[in-house]
């Protein structure tokens, strides 16, 4: 968050996310999502990786078309 988010993702406004040329995620396609890649790989969070479970949900909310709110 703030001026200078970690790993240049700013997941603060709807529109960072899932909008403009290069999306964060890329609603229904988790491999397609720079926000999906970067967890799973365990880059990010940066300091403590997701649970298995945390990482599911961050996957199902992708596959399932990203709602936002």
């Amino acid at each position: 968050s703030g001026a200078d988010p970690k790993g240049d993702l700013d997941l603060t406004k709807k529109e960072n996310v899932l909008g403009g040329n290069s999306p964060l995620v890329v609603p229904t396609k988790p491999d397609q999502s720079l926000l999906w890649k970067k967890i799973a790989s365990g880059e990010m969070p940066p300091k403590k990786p997701l649970s298995d479970e945390e990482q599911k949900k961050i996957s199902t909310w992708i596959t399932s078309g990203a709602k936002w709110g």
